[in-house]
């Protein structure tokens, strides 16, 4: 193992035994919670809500800025004002974003769309099978 992967595991390590502390996963078994079966986007996300400017900071050595902002956005910024304070603060800060606000709001509606769209998609394909099981069956 080189230097710089082994400096990468020394700070996913801190990171997770700083999480266990926060109780981030407060809704797991904790003895299920290892840092083996803590997916890079878990520890990310819960980074960015349990943790400090200084790990968040760590995350950036560790991770792309293009990951991190994805689980950002798929995992903070949809979920309205409950995380509005700090998105605007990690939309200016951490992504550079000139207008915080304006993008999460797209990216609420963006996400919006998508679950408006997919119940669409089921409730055409309930009708369909409504309608199959409806008719009748001649002989």
């Amino acid at each position: 193992m080189n230097a710089l992967s082994e400096n990468r595991n020394k700070i996913r390590q801190s990171l997770f035994r700083k999480l266990k502390r926060e109780n981030a996963f407060w809704s797991y078994n904790p003895e299920s919670v290892t840092l083996r079966n803590c997916d890079d986007e878990t520890l990310i996300y819960n980074t960015l809500v349990h943790l400090d400017i200084h790990e968040i900071y760590q995350l950036f050595c560790i991770f792309d800025k293009a990951k991190i902002q994805k689980v950002w956005e798929s995992e903070l910024c949809i979920q309205g004002d409950y995380y509005r304070r700090l998105n605007k603060f990690l939309a200016t800060c951490y992504f550079n974003i000139d207008d915080p606000k304006n993008y999460i709001r797209k990216i609420e509606r963006r996400h919006l769309k998508k679950i408006e769209q997919k119940a669409a998609e089921k409730e055409k394909s309930c009708r369909q099978s409504m309608t199959i099981q409806q008719m009748p069956i001649l002989d």
